[in-house]
């Protein structure tokens, strides 16, 4: 159990080869960003080989969706920046779960995160072929580094939800860190394209369950 749930944190934080640069097409972004992860610290083979090596997000208007897969574990977060919903959608081996965090369980969620302060470095570094500002993100001692760019137009701020709040723009390569494990998300693709609105509902096959049955489930 605890190397399941060391497993399912590792996934959840929660949180790119060949591009198309952002063409203007609309007022504001539409399509994906993926990111290669990178992983450093005390972690055995069986638990890294099971842990993801990409991650997706998928931009529509106020909405992002974050895809994270393994042979046996898959997980899909759809956060709305216009109400702070929060949906977490997972499939274990064929079982298909969903959590849904509203607005009053993640304002209290973010309160006892604290207010991180963000710092800019004054560096600077060519990725994907657009400058980004290299940022630092202090929280509870922790920090945290990413590169961002704001040349591609958002509708709304999708870093609120994690330790990046007060981060505005698109991360292009970011770090965190869970229980000793440090992860480096680096994009590698960047793509402007039509995203299906279905992408950011409940699928009728996934069952809802509550924070505590979630909780129960990974030992918590």
């Amino acid at each position: 159990m605890k190397k399941l749930s060391y497993l399912f944190v590792a996934i959840l934080i929660i949180s790119l080869s060949g591009c198309s640069l952002f063409q203007g097409g609309s007022d504001t972004f539409e399509g994906y960003i993926k990111y290669d992860i990178e992983y450093e610290g005390d972690i055995d083979e069986a638990t890294r080989a099971q842990l993801p090596t990409s991650v997706t997000d998928y931009y529509k208007g106020a909405k992002i969706r974050k895809e994270q897969e393994t042979a046996m574990f898959s997980m899909y977060q759809i956060v709305n920046s216009a109400n702070k919903e929060v949906i977490i959608l997972m499939d274990m081996m064929g079982q298909k779960i969903a959590y849904k965090q509203d607005t009053a369980e993640m304002q209290e969620a973010m309160k006892e995160m604290g207010d991180p302060e963000v710092r800019e470095t004054g560096e600077t570094k060519e990725i994907m072929g657009y400058t980004a500002k290299k940022v630092e993100v202090e929280l509870d001692d922790n920090i945290f580094s990413g590169y961002v760019t704001n040349a591609i137009p958002l509708e709304a701020d999708h870093n609120w939800a994690g330790q990046f709040n007060g981060v505005k723009g698109v991360l292009l390569e970011y770090t965190t860190e869970q229980q000793g494990m440090i992860m480096t998300y680096k994009a590698t693709e960047i793509e402007e394209e039509k995203v299906k609105a279905s992408k950011f509902t409940i699928p009728a096959e996934y069952e809802l369950k509550t924070s505590e049955e979630i909780k129960t489930m990974f030992g918590g």
